[in-house]
């Protein structure tokens, strides 16, 4: 660790010339074959091993943590130790930052020490970003080519300066500083020195004396609130004092060791010491195996048939797999496999592999594989039939062949010659065959289109298709070239006779028809129309009143007996007046004179078909006396009602004064006289069956 002086100086110009103390730290690195930390090798090859490092000593190490420069610096500009700008420095802890409050031209000037033996300048630095004139102190960058820091040494106590390395803005390292301005850097604009970095730069030979000094110096500066950078862990080692390095694995002590030869993971330890400060480096060798190259192949194949190849040695799927398949086709496969690979040409083949894993090459595997010659397709033929017939297929005979056959709709057969049972046009198309020999190996497909002779197509017409019954239809064949023919009218009748019939349909209902005919192939097909004729029934209609006896101006009604939805219902009530048409079962009329009349309705059902019926309905007028003279001599001796007697169901009662039923009558037939009462007023009730007219009520008189 290393270990800081007691002594610190305050930061003030120009202070006289101070000798601090020194310190050192070892450090060292192994290396194999020039690689660190780890090495990767293949099992039985050999590492060159070497190691790098010594045990400087620190004339300067400044890392400003405690907010001053620190011992070992002469002079410096009024620096800040606030962490002003971020990004910090990669430590996180306090840095020197030459800010706003450091005055043109900025820099920080160390003591004089001996490095005649040579050394090395190392310091973290960074640029603030050049951002213009919207922000200022104490984080804004340099921007001119000429505002960068240059690193200088002086070997006469700071008289003379010498340039060492400058780091222009733009991110340009120069061996001297310029006074160009361009090219300058944009406002915003990143380059490598606006973040924290480590740099290292060696000690010229013209600067190595006992007693030389260095500075870290900004010439230039537009104003002080611009162009700032930090600085921070500030070292300069010079070379280190006699050391010893010694080897974990062997007695050897340097700092190149013989070559080894590991069989298995290894660390190889490397550790040097000066006496006092000791560190070690490990070097981590990975040996990885040789993979080996073995793969099977299917032995023996056909032309054109895949051979799978798998791979069956140590190696993982990631390594680099050198396949050669010697002419063979890839179907599938890649890197490590399996491989579907097949051959166009008989023969046999050698198949090799090598391979590569981490950079360690397998030896060659070869496995041989033999291609059988394909055989002939065989010769396909076959009888043609109706549809609905079975379908003979043939080939010719193969010897030890077998054979598979496949066709249209899902067909397929090991006969050498099946049979397609009831085809059907879609067992038309083309159908494929082939041979498998004794090798195994299967010929090219053989292929032969087949026709199915479609049945004919049925059609027929009929005219009329629909009407009341009876109902006569004439038929008439549609399908062209037939032979022969049979009609099923669907009510139990056919013919064979006529290609174009006549038949009668008695019954109502719906009838399908059917047709089979042969045609000039002889081919037979039918068709059954469904439900094509269809035979209305006639309606059955009647009708009633209400009442059944009607009155001058009295509103009858008339009820239908037929009330199918969809009907039409025609009134003629015979009386002169118009023609009712109606949508629905019922009407009503009033007659407007006394008489007998023939009432006709006719429906009309909803497929046109009608009946009618005609009936004689009396309209009379009731007219009832007010006295009555039962005095025997013929003239107006009984109560007289004229018309009732024409109405049947109808009631009287008479009442005398004192509410006595005096008489009484169901359909009354006037030939009430008033046996045994006395003159006088006497009050009649008449009702009607079925509520026909409303009651009738009055007075009467008896006068003798």
């Amino acid at each position: 660790m290393l270990k800081k002086s007691v002594l610190q100086l305050l930061l003030v110009p120009f202070l006289a010339f101070m000798y601090i103390h020194t310190y050192g730290q070892c450090h060292i690195k192994a290396y194999g074959n020039g690689v660190s930390d780890t090495l990767t090798i293949c099992l039985g090859e050999s590492v060159n091993l070497s190691a790098t490092g010594g045990c400087p000593t620190y004339v300067l190490y400044s890392d400003f943590n405690d907010a001053t420069a620190g011992v070992g610096w002469f002079a410096s500009s009024q620096a800040m130790f606030t962490n002003p700008c971020p990004p910090h420095s990669p430590d996180g802890t306090i840095y020197l930052w030459m800010g706003s409050s450091s005055a043109a031209p900025r820099f920080l000037e160390s003591n004089d020490f001996d490095v005649s033996q040579g050394g090395t300048i190392n310091f973290e630095m960074r640029y603030e970003v050049q951002v213009g004139q919207s922000w200022a102190a104490p984080c804004e960058g340099p921007d001119l080519y000429n505002e960068g820091v240059v690193v200088q040494y002086s070997t006469n106590g700071g008289i003379t300066w010498n340039d060492i390395i400058y780091y222009a803005p733009n991110g340009d390292i120069l061996s001297s500083y310029t006074t160009a301005t361009q090219p300058s850097v944009g406002a915003g604009t990143q380059t490598q020195f606006t973040v924290w970095d480590t740099y290292t730069v060696p000690i010229p030979s013209s600067a190595e004396t006992p007693s030389t000094r260095f500075r870290w110096h900004q010439p230039v500066s537009t104003a002080d609130i611009w162009d700032h950078w930090g600085l921070d862990n500030v070292t300069i080692a010079v070379p280190p004092p006699t050391v010893e390095v010694w080897w974990s694995h062997t007695s050897y002590q340097g700092f190149t060791p013989p070559p080894v030869t590991p069989v298995g993971d290894t660390i190889i330890t490397v550790t040097i010491t000066d006496g006092t400060d000791t560190t070690s480096s490990d070097l981590y060798i990975r040996v990885n195996p040789i993979p080996t190259s073995d793969f099977t192949a299917t032995p023996e194949v056909c032309v054109g048939e895949p051979a799978t190849i798998t791979y069956t040695g140590s190696a993982s799927a990631s390594a680099n797999y050198g396949w050669n398949f010697a002419g063979g086709s890839v179907i599938s496969g890649s890197g490590q496999g399996p491989y579907e690979v097949f051959w166009q040409q008989p023969g046999t083949y050698d198949l090799t592999l090598t391979l590569i894993e981490n950079d360690c090459e397998s030896e060659q595997t070869t496995v041989p594989i033999t291609v059988n010659p394909k055989p002939s397709g065989p010769v396909l033929s076959y009888d043609s039939p109706c549809e609905g017939q079975d379908l003979l297929l043939y080939a010719d005979t193969i010897p030890g062949a077998t054979y598979t056959w496949s066709g249209p709709a899902g067909f397929s057969s090991n006969q050498q010659n099946p049979v397609v049972p009831n085809a059907t046009t879609a067992n038309e198309g083309t159908y494929t065959a082939y041979i498998t020999d004794d090798n195994n190996c299967v010929s090219d497909l053989s292929s032969i289109a087949i026709t199915i002779i479609p049945l004919p197509d049925v059609t027929f017409n009929a005219q009329p298709m629909s009407g009341c019954q009876p109902l006569t239809v004439d038929f008439s064949v549609t399908t062209p070239n037939v032979q022969s023919f049979m009609w099923e009218f669907g009510d139990g009748s056919t013919n064979d006779t006529d290609m174009s019939p006549s038949h009668e349909y008695v019954n109502d209902g719906s009838y399908s028809v059917r047709l089979t005919v042969t045609d000039d192939n002889g081919c037979t097909n039918d068709f059954i129309n469904n439900n094509m004729i269809a035979v209305h029934p006639i309606p059955k209609v009647d009708f009633t009143t209400n009442p059944e006896v009607g009155s001058p101006g009295y509103e009858m009604t008339f009820n239908s007996s037929y009330t199918t939805t969809g009907s039409t219902w025609y009134w003629d009530y015979g009386d002169g007046s118009p023609l009712d048409i109606l949508n629905v079962p019922t009407s009503v009329h009033a007659f407007s004179d006394m008489g007998n009349y023939e009432v006709l309705h006719i429906v009309e059902s909803e497929f046109g078909c009608k009946d009618s019926v005609s009936k004689n309905i009396l309209i009379i007028d009731i007219t009832i006396p007010n006295v009555f003279t039962p005095n025997g001599d013929g003239i107006n001796d009984y109560f007289v009602i004229d018309g009732i007697e024409q109405i049947s169901g109808t009631h009287l009662v008479v009442f005398n004064r004192w509410g006595k039923k005096v008489f009484e009558s169901h359909d009354y037939q006037n030939d009430w006289g008033g046996e045994g009462q006395a003159d006088g007023v006497y009050y009649y009730v008449i009702t009607f069956r079925d509520n026909l007219f409303e009651p009738i009520n009055g007075t009467v008189t008896i006068l003798r």
